[in-house]
């Protein structure tokens, strides 16, 4: 459950989140001090970041995702670190 959410950010720099404004309006559109955050849905804080248009560069690393059979020292097929 998300308790709260900062949205004051977007009045220095709106253009900064156009690309996620196209997907998610209500959160960059504050009406009588509310903001509307319906869109936000699914996994990942529900930001559907398929659907954003913002290229970015390829992340320096990704957790969870690394391949043990090409770990030095490892057995791929038991789990247990090469003991010599």
């Amino acid at each position: 459950t998300i308790a709260g959410v900062e949205t004051n950010g977007m009045q220095y720099y709106p253009e900064a989140s156009a690309a996620e404004a196209t997907v998610h309006p209500g959160a960059y559109r504050r009406r009588r001090g509310i903001v509307d955050l319906r869109t936000f849905t699914g996994p990942g804080f529900g930001l559907r970041v398929d659907e954003i248009g913002r290229m970015l560069p390829e992340p320096a690393i990704v957790a969870g995702c690394i391949a043990i059979d090409r770990l030095p020292g490892a057995f791929p097929s038991s789990g247990r670190a090469d003991q010599t």
